[in-house]
């Protein structure tokens, strides 16, 4: 048989800058009886049936997320106080399966909702339950809102693993866990409650936890794990595990001062005393403690968070980048100004010079090819006039031959002592006058044509001297 004292404190505040609050809340401190409320700090013994924490953070707008959250807290309440006699609270299985059987039941109830009212259309809700049970610690979850284990001599440990889309990135190892906490999308959840038309997917840790003696449970929205950091958490934690009132109300006031963009909603449980069975236990069991797996199907649906600034450290950072952008923008218009445009200009310069070189090239080529032509066309002309002389020459010689032997004939050898009769011997191109070409022809040519009647009256004389001789 085994006895488990504890305290709960819970409290839930707008922060500075929400008009409304979206967050809702419910403690039962004790199963055993019907309509039990609870007291911050009051010590409780832990009956039959157990003790039941919830949180819920609503998203919408307006007081769509409002209604929603309150929606889930009573679907649960109402599970934990009408049907908890049909759970075998024997069975982990069971009990699991009952937990995560009333967040897909208030889901069901928040679309339903919200079929029927116009005004409240696109409500969600995220959701976190912890069931302290036989010394155990059961929860289940759907979204981001968190559940926690700190004790003095382990430090804070979060225990639920987020259906956020940062999550995502870090279990793929592109984001670093510690870098997590000031990534811009940190505000994205892949799963809610009321979450287009698919049913509500909830996770459960893979074994319950067996708490011991100075174990405080922390269950919270992102109003305080997207405000201060865990280290953070664990800190106003250690300074105040005496009081579970002031530890709550200090850890809202450090949500509130780092920024206090959204609700802040925080619930403890602190575990006062347990036999000896469960202590000796819970050494041994706090150390497996790891969040199941989550299915990788899961599609980004945006979660409104903070709308106003989220703290002065992602503010400053964003205005660190932005100034880093502009810098660099700025640096390389000065660069395209000074390096590229001067380049681009030479490089023109150096193409305008180099198509006028390759043109003159050509030009020149080309007055060389019609040079060359010319050339070729001046010895054409020149070697056929030089065939034509050669002709010519050849036909005035010809013809002259003829001539030659014609008066020959007709001297009948009257001159046989005379070499040519009818040409002086001087008029006849010599050997070496042969070799002179056609300044030899033409002379000889125009000697011939200058001295036929000298020659004509000549041979007359020359007939008449012979006819006398006979006579």
């Amino acid at each position: 048989m085994y006895k488990l004292t504890y305290k709960i404190a819970a409290m839930t505040d707008v922060g500075l800058v929400r008009t409304n609050n979206e967050d809702n809340l419910c403690v039962i401190s004790d199963l055993d009886q019907k309509g039990s409320t609870w007291k911050n700090n009051e010590v409780c013994n832990l009956g039959k049936r157990g003790a039941l924490l919830v949180v819920a953070d609503g998203m919408g707008g307006m007081n769509a997320g409002e209604v929603a959250s309150e929606i889930a807290v009573s679907v649960v309440k109402a599970r934990f106080t009408d049907d908890i006699d049909k759970v075998d609270l024997n069975s982990d299985e069971a009990i699991v399966k009952f937990m995560n059987d009333s967040i897909v039941i208030a889901d069901i109830t928040i679309k339903s909702e919200g079929k029927h009212r116009p005004e409240a259309k696109g409500m969600g809700t995220t959701i976190v339950i912890a069931w302290l049970l036989a010394g155990k610690l059961y929860v289940s979850w759907c979204g981001d809102s968190r559940a926690y284990l700190y004790n003095p001599h382990r430090g804070l440990v979060q225990i639920s693993k987020d259906h956020s889309y940062v999550q995502d990135l870090v279990d793929k190892g592109i984001v670093k866990p510690e870098d997590a906490f000031d990534f811009p999308e940190s505000n994205v959840i892949t799963r809610c409650l009321s979450h287009s038309s698919m049913k509500a997917v909830p996770d459960n840790l893979s074994a319950p936890y067996i708490v011991g003696e100075g174990d405080i449970v922390l269950l919270c929205t992102d109003g305080l794990c997207g405000m201060i950091r865990d280290n953070e958490i664990a800190d106003v934690m250690s300074a105040h595990t005496t009081d579970m009132t002031e530890c709550v109300e200090c850890l809202i006031e450090a949500a509130k001062v780092a920024a206090g963009a959204d609700n802040v909603t925080v619930c403890l449980c602190q575990i006062m005393g347990a036999n000896n069975e469960i202590g000796r236990t819970n050494t041994a069991k706090a150390e497996s403690v790891t969040p199941i797996p989550r299915p990788t199907n899961d599609t980004p649906s945006p979660k409104k968070k903070a709308n106003g600034k989220k703290s002065e450290k992602e503010e400053s950072k964003r205005r660190s980048i932005i100034a880093a952008l502009i810098t660099l923008a700025i640096a390389a218009i000065v660069f395209i100004l000074m390096v590229e445009i001067p380049r681009l200009r030479k490089d023109a310069k150096e193409e305008v010079v180099t198509e006028t070189s390759d043109s003159a090239k050509k030009k020149d080529n080309s007055s060389k090819k019609e040079m060359t032509e010319e050339s070729k066309k001046s010895k054409d002309i020149n070697h056929f006039n030089e065939k034509i002389e050669k002709e010519k020459d050849a036909k005035q010689n010809d013809i002259l031959n003829k001539y030659n032997t014609k008066a020959a004939a007709k001297k009948g050898g009257a001159n046989s002592g005379t070499t040519n009769p009818g040409f002086p011997a001087s008029t006849l191109p010599t050997k070496s006058d042969t070799n002179k070409g056609r300044s030899v022809v033409s002379s000889l040519s125009y000697k011939v044509d200058s001295s036929q009647a000298q020659n004509k009256e000549t041979r007359d004389k020359n007939i008449d001297n012979s006819n006398n001789k006979g006579d």
